[in-house]
């Protein structure tokens, strides 16, 4: 019985301090939402508010790690509208009322509350961390996982603040679609299915290479650069089986990092140039870890 009022008041008091902050919130009125006897509020919460916010602040931020792991999805796009779901069923549920308890309490703690503060910046850094290696998992580049999960948590929470005061969704669906569009897009995957090629090329380039310095580099990382100009030489193309059109390469020592161009050639062999007006082809870099 008293493990179960604990965990009530607690439930409660992360609702009401999202819903109303850390200072509008008494223990009475935890105690009128939980429906726990008077006397367990110092019994389960020696440490007073302090501690009640600080259990607050741990069962949020174990829901929202648990919703994130359940995630049944391995496509990049699936990831982030499940990472997006979970605040929506909370607007849906609030009508709009809503409020993210960490997010509820960190606003209203002064400077001097160090703990509450770390435990909030800690609660924040593990959403990030976890949605961040899911999305790399599905196939976000790493440099961009990061950045994409912590600007999704940051447009969750202030979405919540838009829907709480229109109590409508609607800045939340709208903030989600904008969200979406941080994924690669679908050209995006194309190349980078075409950049494998590219990378296969890179790394027998560095084995071609004799000099100590590219016998020690021991991976090669390919990411998406910016194209080429025109009147740029492409040599190198390389025919394809079955005499198919070939991947045109150029190889380029910059320190440790190799530079390719990627072009589909009609001959398929001898170098060539980009056409002034053509649609340049993509540029892979492959770059040394």
């Amino acid at each position: 019985m008293g493990s179960s009022s604990r965990a009530r008041m607690i439930r409660s008091a992360a609702a009401l301090f999202g819903s109303r902050g850390l200072s509008a919130t008494s223990f009475s009125d935890v105690l009128a939402h939980s429906g726990a006897p008077r006397g367990s509020i110092y019994h389960h919460f020696p440490g007073g508010k302090k501690q009640l916010a600080q259990d607050a602040i741990g069962w949020t931020s174990e829901q929202v790690l648990a919703h994130l792991r359940a995630c049944p999805s391995s496509t990049a796009s699936g990831v982030l509208a499940w990472f997006i779901d979970l605040w929506r069923q909370s607007v849906q549920a609030s009508a709009g009322s809503a409020g993210c308890p960490v997010a509820g309490i960190a606003i209203d703690t002064g400077a001097a509350a160090n703990d509450l503060i770390g435990a909030a910046r800690a609660a924040f850094a593990d959403w990030t961390a976890l949605l961040a290696d899911q999305l790399q998992a599905a196939g976000v580049p790493a440099h961009r996982a990061g950045p994409v999960a912590t600007a999704t948590l940051a447009a969750m929470e202030g979405a919540l603040i838009l829907c709480r005061a229109e109590r409508s969704s609607q800045p939340l669906e709208t903030t989600a679609q904008e969200l979406m569009n941080l994924l690669p897009s679908q050209a995006w995957w194309s190349l980078r299915r075409r950049g494998q090629e590219c990378l296969r090329l890179a790394d027998e380039a560095r084995r071609i290479d004799g000099t100590e310095e590219a016998q020690g580099i021991p991976e090669l990382v390919l990411s998406l650069g910016p194209p080429p100009g025109p009147g740029e030489l492409l040599v190198g193309a390389k025919p394809r089986e079955g005499g198919r059109a070939g991947c045109a390469h150029r190889v380029q020592r910059l320190g440790c990092r190799h530079e390719f161009l990627v072009s589909q050639l009609s001959g398929g062999s001898g170098p060539g140039r980009i056409a002034p007006g053509a649609e340049p082809p993509p540029r892979f870099v492959a770059t040394a870890q």
